[in-house]
């Protein structure tokens, strides 16, 4: 095999070098958009120039001939894969191209089979040039219907490159141009080769014009970013945006912007690119002038196209370079439409809720009223009726109706409770109280409950537990009585137990540790979570048999959260309980509590013979109020509403008056506003008592407000009327 050395033979070689570095280059970046048919374009090149370096090398025709087939494989790749890869680099790669391939195969065939047709080449035949043997063709019919095909190949991607050109920012009009100059050089050398007009006849330019076209597509490789990120945010990030984005120069030209400005704008067919901010946004002009120079800035636009508006949030910042000098400016439209009907429907929603709460809440407050008024009524009368002179039948049928009464009170508290707790409407109270104390009031009633049924019972307070606490003992007092109650009510046989030990303490405050055991018939495993669950009971069988709503162990769990504390339970099934629970305190000092008075000061008025204006509507109430103040030698006035009491107010004197809320004509509020006005002309002070079926949170602050001394809900016992005007009338 006998070989020459030419001069071309180097910037062949060269050429081929740099394409197939590019071909790698671009591989290892294939999921970049047209990065793929980029790589096939390169190899092809290299392929192309480095089998005609090697024809060139070599002196014998059939050598020469075998290296030309060769060559064949990059000839035909080159237009092909060229059309493919404008196609992705312009968008365009959703367009079938399986016939792109028909031509080249048919192509290739016929390079292999030419010595049976002479269709490509007509003659093949080698010439001494000078020094070195020179492989020259004639060529066939067929090579010009392929040359016609790669020129429309080639013509095609160049339109779709001419028209990217336009319609891209400079960034990838740099990238564009540079690979238009790889193109048009190759395919400038191969029309001069084609149509003779070549100073050497007997070499092929256009691999040669492959080192140009690999030195221009190297520039725009790692100048202008081609094949890199860049590209793939622009295609898949940028334009398939929702949000608008415009760039403006720092004359407020737009120098780019994304298909969603367009859409946004409702402009589908006009080109912004070099207009300028007070053009594009005409109907805006003083959005402009507020923009215009400025470096950052956010608003709101309202547009009124059709029946909805159309809200823009607007975001301007600015690009710098290196030396703090505006670059550009990047206008980002976001269309906030949605954001605001979910807004306005929000807002109605809580509208909605907070009326319902409303209503929840006025529903409650006037149920309270309803049933505490005639529950007074019942209770108070009972309470007078069973202090005459009764046979033993009568007091045992009176004292049966109290209880009832009681029991009925005790579930009409439990609903109130459990509902003000889920509208957020209870609130502790927290105040000084004694732990002993409050547990002797609490559990010595229960005690008796427990001597009757033959139970043994017992509680406990370990000496690590200070004294007095600062905390609501009503509600602590509630929670202690409802799971005692349960305790005793559930057992038959054996005992109960209530234990309160210190759990942990820090300087401010402390954890109190209370349980209460018994030796009752139990709850399995599978009902002690659903026991703390409003309206449940372990067995549905045991509403029947012991009564009660379901209420109370929610209640109590709520109570003890609020308390900063939790609840749980230890049982086994016939074997008995222990609730246990947590609560948190702040210390306090024994001298900051007040005493109690003993049941015998509480009996009795530290004042005697007081004049005393009852203003109630309600007959029963009446007659219970006037009951308990004429045993304790008051005077009494009715009114029926808060008119006649200003009336009355005005006609005699008074050392109390005692004001229901909710009345006809007058309601107290209004009442008590009137009679603090007169007062003031005559500088006179009555003390005035709430006395309300009114009992949520916030009605006992809602009357003080009002300018009343004090409250009492309804319903109340004698000893409650008593405590509560005496601690009025001692207030000074």
């Amino acid at each position: 095999m006998i070989l020459q050395f030419t001069p071309y033979t180097i910037p062949l070689i060269c050429a081929a070098l740099l394409a197939f570095g590019l071909g790698i280059y671009a591989w290892q970046h294939r999921d970049t958009n047209g990065a793929g048919p980029f790589a096939a374009l390169m190899i092809g090149t290299a392929q192309w120039s480095a089998f005609y370096a090697i024809e060139l090398s070599f002196v014998s025709l059939p050598t020469k001939v075998l290296c030309t087939n060769l060559m064949y494989f990059g000839v035909l790749a080159v237009p092909s894969f060229w059309l493919v890869f404008t196609k992705h680099y312009s968008g365009q790669q959703n367009v079938s191209l399986k016939w792109l391939w028909i031509e080249p195969i048919i192509t290739l065939i016929m390079a292999w089979t030419n010595p049976y047709h002479e269709l490509l080449h007509s003659r093949r035949y080698i010439e001494t040039l000078g020094s070195f043997d020179v492989y020259l063709v004639e060529h066939g019919t067929y090579f010009w219907v392929h040359t016609a095909y790669s020129y429309v190949l080639l013509i095609w991607g160049s339109i779709l490159l001419v028209r990217r050109l336009i319609h891209v920012p400079q960034l990838y009009r740099s990238q564009t141009t540079a690979i238009l100059i790889g193109l048009l050089t190759p395919w400038t050398a191969n029309i001069i080769y084609l149509f003779g007009l070549n100073p050497f006849p007997h070499l092929d330019l256009t691999p040669f014009a492959f080192i140009v076209m690999g030195l221009a597509t190297f520039w725009g490789a790692f100048r202008f970013q081609l094949l890199t990120v860049v590209p793939i945010a622009r295609d898949t990030v940028i334009d398939g945006m929702e949000d608008g984005i415009i760039v403006f120069d720092s004359e407020n030209r737009v120098i780019d912007y994304n298909p969603g400005t367009l859409r946004l704008m409702n402009r589908p067919n006009e080109n912004l690119i070099g207009r300028y901010a007070s053009d594009v946004f005409s109907e805006f002009p003083d959005l402009v002038a507020r923009f215009t120079n400025v470096e950052n800035a956010h608003e709101e636009v309202v547009i009124e196209n059709g029946p909805i508006p159309l809200v823009y949030e607007l975001r301007i910042s600015s690009l710098h370079d290196r030396l703090g000098l505006v670059l550009c400016r990047v206008l980002l439209i976001h269309d906030i439409t949605w954001l605001k009907e979910v807004e306005r429907d929000l807002r109605a929603s809580k509208e909605l809720a907070e009326a319902a709460n409303k209503a929840k809440s006025e529903f409650l407050a006037n149920m309270s009223h309803e049933i505490r008024t005639p529950m007074n009524g019942i209770l108070g009368m009972s309470e007078l009726l069973l202090d005459t002179q009764l046979d033993t039948e009568q007091k045992k049928y009176l004292k049966t109706v109290r209880k009832s009464a009681n029991l009925l009170l005790t579930v009409i508290n439990d609903v109130l409770d459990f509902s003000r707790i889920e509208a957020g409407k209870l609130e502790l109270d927290p105040t000084p109280f004694a732990v002993e104390e409050m547990l002797d009031i609490a559990l010595n009633p229960l005690a008796i409950q427990a001597q009757q049924k033959n139970l043994r019972f017992e509680w406990n307070i370990t000496p690590d537990v200070p004294g007095v606490l600062m905390g609501d003992p009503d509600r602590l007092n509630q929670i202690i009585i409802n799971l005692t109650s349960n305790a005793i009510k559930f057992t038959e046989s054996g005992y109960v137990s209530v234990l309160v030990d210190l759990e942990d303490q820090t300087e401010q405050t402390l954890s109190l540790h209370i349980s209460v055991t018994d030796t009752g018939i139990g709850i399995s495993k599978d009902k002690q979570e659903v026991i703390f669950e409003a309206f449940s009971q372990a067995d549905a069988s045991m509403t029947r048999q012991y009564g009660g709503t379901g209420l109370g162990l929610a209640i109590s769990s709520r109570l003890v959260e609020m308390m900063r504390g939790r609840m749980w339970v230890e049982s086994e099934l016939n074997q008995g309980s222990c609730f246990h629970f947590t609560v948190v305190f702040a210390k306090r000092k024994k001298s900051s509590i007040e005493t109690t008075p003993t049941p015998e000061q509480g009996m009795r008025l530290t004042k005697s013979e007081l004049r005393v204006l009852l203003v109630e509507d309600n007959s029963v109430n009446q007659v219970f109020a006037q009951g308990i103040l004429k045993k304790l030698a008051c005077t009494v006035t009715t009114a029926q509403n808060g008119q006649e009491a200003i009336i009355l107010f005005e006609k005699q004197s008074f050392d109390l008056i005692l004001m229901d809320g909710q009345m006809p004509e007058m309601d107290g509020f209004e009442a008590t506003q009137i009679i603090r006005t007169k007062e003031k002309e005559t500088s006179t002070h009555i003390p005035i008592i709430a006395l309300t079926a009114h009992a949520m949170t916030g009605d006992r602050e809602r009357f003080l407000d009002a300018g009343m001394d004090n409250y009492l809900s309804k319903p109340f016992t004698p000893g409650q009327l008593i405590d509560v005007i005496n601690s009025t009338l001692d207030t000074p």
